[in-house]
């Protein structure tokens, strides 16, 4: 028995008006239910109108509890971040006009402190930033590593700019396989082994958002590994095989197991350890190929404006700290810390999704040193950013308690929290 082309898949009624699926109203049905749309599934492929009608109610019902749940969520935080003690607290006769704080002042103090919440900072220009992600090919190469090409993408309009401090919404370079591209070769068969550059939009933009691609109202910067295959958001994206690895210098994390004010809590520059003799914050002690970059996993997707432009994007993907750092935040990005796992993410021809999600387990690999609070504000581009602050040892945790390092290294029932890392990669004088 075959089914009319005049039934529509949602209320199975005939209907002489049916809109035939496009990308858009299939990734709205998949954010609001559970259904996956398939091509070529023998199934009624559209939609009537008033079922289009109450999908829009839908979508929209979901995303505003979404985007309310976020900003609670927020301003829970923001209330905690400025609590005062009771025993500091001066009466308001006894201080002095230097001690009164103004409404606008605190409004500036909380502005700030959400600038810092989630900021990057990749600064080796395009040309460097290849170099320094040379890798083993096992085709062709001779021996010699490979050096991934730089693919210029319009992202409508938005450029790479080299950092000590990005935020969300701004672009960076991210590693993904050029087979992703080989529809555009022509069909020629390339391997999932070789690797390019693409500079990305840092949060994803869902492929079915409609209007200016910054109005969706979601928050995607960070992933959380736990909810990956159960998000509307993301899995679709996994699925398809649209893995990438951000690269970079190392990320700043606050230190927010100690009670403490967004802007009195404790900055550290987290990354790879060097070969001896390089100094990951001083570029005059190494070259772009004798580096050892943080890779970090993440997702990406691909998003068209309604005329026609498109915009990469990625999310980084996090998960519960191990103890290594659980004594600073209770989130870890999920940091690639071999060659070999940075090519089986990469290559999704040769490794399925599910073998892909073995790869991301909390490293061991990495080391650290207090910096100086400047990086709190995002309008500071400064290269003393990543830089230690003096006699801080590397890799040492202000916690020395035995007792308390181990409890913080046992994971922790928290709220939703912002748990983006804040990447840094060494400066250049550079024009794209």
């Amino acid at each position: 028995m075959e089914i009319s082309d005049a039934v529509c898949r949602v209320c199975m009624r005939e209907d002489e008006k049916i809109t035939r699926f496009d990308d858009t109203l299939i990734g709205m049905i998949q954010f609001c239910t559970t259904i996956e749309i398939v091509a070529h599934d023998k199934l009624p492929n559209g939609i009537c109108d008033q079922c289009q009608a109450d999908l829009h109610v839908a979508y929209r019902f979901r995303t505003t509890c979404e985007q309310s749940n976020e900003k609670f969520w927020e301003l829970l935080t923001q209330l905690e971040n400025i609590e005062i003690e009771e025993d500091s607290i001066i009466p308001k006769d006894e201080k002095s006009d230097d001690e009164e704080v103004s409404e606008e002042s605190m409004k500036e103090e909380i502005s700030e402190e959400c600038l810092k919440e989630e900021v990057l900072c990749i600064t080796l220009a395009p040309e460097d930033v290849c170099r320094a992600c040379k890798y083993k090919a096992s085709k062709g190469a001779n021996g010699k590593k490979a050096e991934p090409d730089w693919r210029s993408e319009y992202n409508l309009g938005k450029s790479y700019n080299p950092s000590y401090n990005i935020a969300p919404t701004d672009i960076t370079p991210v590693l993904i396989s050029e087979a992703h591209f080989e529809e555009e070769e022509e069909g020629k068969g390339v391997s999932g082994e070789k690797r390019v550059l693409v500079p990305m939009m840092w949060g994803i933009v869902p492929f079915w958002h409609k209007g200016q691609y910054n109005t969706h109202g979601l928050t995607t910067n960070n992933c959380r590994l736990e909810n990956l295959m159960n998000s509307r958001l993301y899995k679709r994206s996994f699925m398809n095989g649209q893995r990438c690895v951000i690269v970079c210098e190392g990320f700043y994390e606050w230190q927010t197991t100690k009670k403490a004010k967004s802007s009195e809590r404790d900055v550290f520059f987290i990354y790879t350890p060097q070969a001896e003799g390089i100094k990951i914050e001083d570029k005059a002690t190494w070259e772009p190929e004798d580096v050892d970059l943080l890779k970090m996993a993440g997702i990406y997707d691909v998003w068209t404006s309604e005329s026609g432009d498109t915009l990469y994007s990625y999310t980084i993907i996090t998960f519960q700290s191990n103890k290594k750092l659980s004594w600073m935040h209770d989130r870890m990005p999920a940091i690639l810390d071999t060659e070999e796992k940075v090519a089986d993410w990469l290559d999704f021809k040769r490794v399925k999704p599910e073998d892909a999600l073995k790869l991301l387990k909390p490293t061991e690999k990495i080391t650290w040193h207090q910096v100086s609070k400047i990086v709190n504000n995002s309008r500071n581009k400064s290269d003393q950013c990543n830089k230690p602050i003096k006699g801080e040892k590397r890799g040492s945790s202000p916690i020395k308690s035995k007792m308390m390092q181990a409890w913080l290294g046992k994971p922790q029932n928290s709220k939703p929290s912002k748990d983006g890392p804040q990447i840094c990669i060494a400066k250049d004088t550079y024009k794209q």
